[in-house]
């Protein structure tokens, strides 16, 4: 698996578009965009996050938060 960075090209789930398993296969639902920011977190309750990614959706341009790099698809 190759490293995902800034500026690199991704296909990420959209949980905007979601509706239901029958009518929004990951062939919807999974957006190509453009990765912005790659990070950790730890969360107030403890929880660590350790490899994260913003993406920005080339459908309408936003930008979306908190993507685990091992669920977004480099193209």
């Amino acid at each position: 698996m190759s490293e995902i960075l800034p500026g690199d090209r991704v296909k990420a789930f959209d949980h905007r578009l979601f509706k239901n398993d029958r009518d929004t296969p990951l062939s919807i639902t999974m957006q190509t965009g453009t990765v912005v920011c790659r990070y950790g977190k730890k969360t107030s309750q403890g929880w660590i996050y350790e490899d994260l990614v913003d993406v920005v959706f080339d459908y309408d341009g936003r930008t979306s938060k908190g993507h685990f790099t091992r669920l977004v698809e480099k193209i």
